[in-house]
């Protein structure tokens, strides 16, 4: 959905790691801590969530919404169809 709107892709990374970066620079690592990944948390500490709106235009509060829904990293709270 972010890549409609955007027109390419939302977090596109030269690796694996370069990827993470990319994501939790725009989510934050809450999601992380909530899944107790240890390793990753002690490793991108440093990232906060930002909002969606900086990082995408064109969408109503309804689709931020539904948007950060659908990227939350933890599987149990991840809005699913």
């Amino acid at each position: 959905m972010g890549e409609l709107v955007r027109g390419k892709a939302m977090f596109r990374g030269g690796n694996l790691e370069h990827q993470i970066k990319k994501i939790l620079s725009v989510l934050g690592n809450k999601g992380l801590e909530q899944l107790n990944l240890s390793s990753y948390t002690e490793q991108y500490h440093k990232y906060t969530q930002n909002s969606l709106k900086d990082y995408l235009e064109g969408l109503d509060e309804v689709g931020y919404d539904l948007l950060f829904r659908m990227l939350d990293v933890n599987p149990k709270t991840r809005i699913s169809a």
